[in-house]
Order: structure tokens, then C-alpha cells, then sequence
């Protein structure tokens, strides 16, 4: 926000920082704690164009996974085929909409589904949205060492938060599914 300041007509920054009911640092509220915006889940109807849409457009080759594929098909475990860059952007096709990866409450739809945050204790962080009105959508699930769960909120709509744990900087590796 700029006002003058008083001097010459001059004008001069002011932050509004000040007028927020808790300093984001020292909240007055009990938060979950969180390490980082770990990826992006979108949600298209054809995952291997996007991606190489993707591609031409921010110039960030995906990862390439078994055979050289950029596309990684987990129809039978999670019902869907995936792209994931190193940006944390993860491109899902729905293949089988009875498994966990392809529920949600409104069928598919494409666009940006849900943000997942990685956090050092996944039970504690789904006990506390719990707390704030958050419903569990998919419950806790564990893929080689990644724990994750899915959960809504009326107050965040058309988003739904996934929450993830594991060791280290890279889900692909704690997850056991490496690219080449």
C-alpha cells in the first residue's frame, strides 16, 4: 500500500503485514506444520499430449521412466497413468475409475485437482484438519516409504489437500518408482 509520506509529497511503502491477526511465523494459531508445496496433481484426458505440451511450453523435460516412457501406467494399483516433472507438476489420466487414485467425490474432471503438501507426520497433520472441519476423501495409504491421504474442505472449494511423508527430497525414490 502507498501513502504520502509527509516529506516533499513523496510517497512511501507500508506493509500491511501489521494489521493481520498473527505474524505467519509465530501464529496464535495451531497449524499443522509443513516442510514444503511438494507437487500439483492435474488431472487431463490424455496424459502423454499434455505432457508433451508441458514440455514444449516450459522447456522441463518430464522424468522417463521404465523403457523410456514419460508416462508411468498404475491402472492396476491406483487407476491412473502419470507424468511427473522435476517441478513437482504431476499430469494424471484417469484409466480405472474403481481404484483409489481415480475417486473423488464429482467424477473426473480436468484441471488442477489437489496440492499436496509433504509433512514430517502425516497422522498428526490429518488429526489436526480433522479439527478444522477437513474431511478424510481417501484415507492414509503407504507406496513403498510414502504415506499419503486426501482430504476436502467446503472452505477450500474445487481443491482438495493431499498430504504426504517420507524421507529425503525425492517421492519418486522414497515411493520405489524411480525414473530412468
Amino acid at each position: 500500500m502507498l501513502s504520502k509520506n509527509g516529506s516533499a509529497g513523496g510517497l512511501e511503502r507500508q506493509s500491511r503485514l501489521h494489521s493481520y491477526p498473527y505474524n505467519i511465523n509465530r501464529g496464535k494459531v495451531d497449524r499443522m506444520k509443513v516442510e514444503r508445496v511438494d507437487h500439483i496433481h492435474y488431472y487431463v484426458k490424455d496424459v502423454e499430449s499434455t505432457v508433451t505440451a508441458f514440455e514444449k511450453l516450459v522447456g522441463i523435460d518430464f522424468w522417463t521412466f521404465q523403457g523410456g516412457q514419460k508416462v508411468l501406467d498404475i491402472t492396476a494399483e491406483h487407476g491412473v497413468k502419470l507424468g511427473h516433472n522435476p517441478l513437482g507438476f504431476e499430469v494424471l489420466q484417469v484409466t480405472d475409475q474403481s481404484k483409489r487414485g481415480a475417486q473423488w467425490p464429482s467424477g473426473p474432471q480436468e484441471g488442477i485437482f489437489a496440492i499436496s503438501f509433504k509433512v514430517p507426520d502425516i497422522e498428526a497433520s490429518v488429526e489436526e484438519l480433522k479439527k478444522q472441519g477437513f474431511k478424510v476423501v481417501l484415507p492414509l495409504v503407504q507406496t513403498g516409504g510414502v504415506k499419503e491421504a486426501l482430504l476436502e474442505s467446503s472452505n477450500i472449494p474445487g481443491i482438495q489437500i493431499e498430504l504426504c511423508e517420507y524421507k529425503g527430497d525425492d517421492i519418486t525414490a522414497a515411493a520405489g518408482v524411480l525414473p530412468e
